[in-house]
């Protein structure tokens, strides 16, 4: 059987972080130590501990992984977020969308087509008064817009920071962030990209290349005449030249890179640590990555030395990355889903009749990782080219073909 490996956002696992640590992205961290899971027979969700135990009945349509506490979920068509013991959160407040994820013990929330922010008591911090606002992020401070065109930045109590003068920005992390800005050139306009600090103060002034903060004081910049990728640190000096076809962000201290549809790994410094050599690769996650040596190979997991942890079987597919020590595996023959640890043995598993969990295929980088679309100012966390739809970190669907 013809497999290739795949970076599939796992309807039963919620959607996989592609930092080394979940705290990374929501501080505070998945104490809950639980993970979605289904039922024989059943199309319903509920979570399991890392025995394995099914410690919150699968009764729920729709299961996100928890963060801060909370995981939001459906349940007779109702949405809600319930806590580790599965109870509803109380006195929640009632708005039009509710959003997946906490960052930062905030999440977003949305009333009348306007998105506001709730702490993780579910107190109104921000109130619903901006056409979309960004995630909290380790600066503190979140992206907003009035009008849609025009960007700026709040903190945490809803304070403007910085000025709405940008017309692209990512969100920061590491004290930086990317922005971007129209320039009408022989009638012809065009953005330009440039990085600012949480004053909003150009450490790299706007310029045609597009780049990206790739995490740890590091950005990937794209030579449009070479088409290749490099690497600035957050000044603007060279670290790296444009050398490969593509460059992800740093996740585990390494980045998956892209030469000759080969992958590989380099660290923050634009050294090779694996070189590509690899089919298809994911990102490292809790100092793991998975890896297919050819397009007819199975798919192995390897360490941040390259060598092999577990092969899994032919007809085995990861379905994204581990979390909090356990990885979600699907067969492709008898369509079951299991959990597995870093040793390959089997938590928890379940026969799949609704068919949340698709064959295998091969990723692009551009589908792996916390990576921003140019001219579109949102921090997309993944593109499910199989469903046509990109998802940002909030879990908010961005487009849908």
């Amino acid at each position: 059987m013809k497999k290739v490996l795949f970076m599939a956002c796992a309807l039963v696992a919620g959607f996989a972080l592609t930092s080394c640590d979940s705290d990374r992205l929501t501080p505070t961290g998945d104490t809950t130590k639980l993970w979605v899971a289904g039922e024989d027979d059943s199309n319903l969700l509920g979570y399991i501990n890392g025995s394995g135990k099914m410690v919150i009945p699968a009764d729920y349509q729709t299961a996100y992984n928890f963060s801060c506490g909370w995981a939001l979920v459906k349940e007779d068509g109702e949405v809600m977020y319930i806590d580790a013991n599965g109870k509803p959160a109380k006195n929640l407040p009632e708005a039009d969308t509710y959003y997946s994820y906490f960052y930062y013990n905030m999440v977003t929330f949305k009333i009348d087509g306007l998105q506001g922010k709730w702490d993780n008591n579910f107190k109104e911090v921000i109130p619903a008064e901006y056409k979309s606002i960004g995630i909290n992020t380790d600066a503190g401070l979140m992206w907003f817009t009035e009008d849609g065109k025009e960007y700026g930045f709040i903190n945490e109590k809803g304070k403007q920071v910085i000025e709405p003068k940008f017309d692209y920005c990512s969100s920061f992390e590491d004290g930086i962030c990317v922005v971007g800005v129209n320039k009408t050139v022989d009638s012809q306009t065009e953005m330009r990209y440039g990085v600012i600090d949480t004053k909003g103060e150009y450490l790299i002034s706007p310029q045609k290349k597009e780049i990206y903060n790739m995490g740890e004081g590091r950005i990937a910049f794209y030579n449009s005449t070479t088409k290749k990728w490099g690497i600035w640190d957050k000044n603007g000096n060279e670290i790296l030249p444009a050398t490969y076809d593509d460059i992800n962000a740093i996740s585990c201290g390494l980045a998956l890179v892209e030469k000759n549809s080969k992958y590989g790994y380099i660290d923050k410094n634009g050294n090779e640590v694996i070189a590509p050599r690899y089919a298809g690769a994911m990102d490292f996650v809790e100092n793991l990555a998975w890896i297919q040596k050819s397009s007819d190979s199975r798919i192995e997991l390897i360490d941040k030395n390259g060598e092999s942890i577990m092969r899994l079987k032919e007809e085995e597919y990861p379905q994204g990355t581990f979390h909090n020590g356990l990885a979600t595996i699907y067969n492709s023959d008898d369509k079951e889903t299991r959990y597995i640890n870093k040793n390959n043995e089997t938590i928890y598993k379940w026969e799949s009749n609704s068919g949340a969990s698709a064959p295998a295929r091969r990723p692009s980088l551009r589908e792996i990782g916390l990576r921003e679309i140019a001219g579109t100012p949102k921090a997309v966390l993944y593109i499910d080219r199989l469903h046509g739809m990109g998802l940002t970190q909030e879990g908010e669907i961005v487009y849908k073909d």
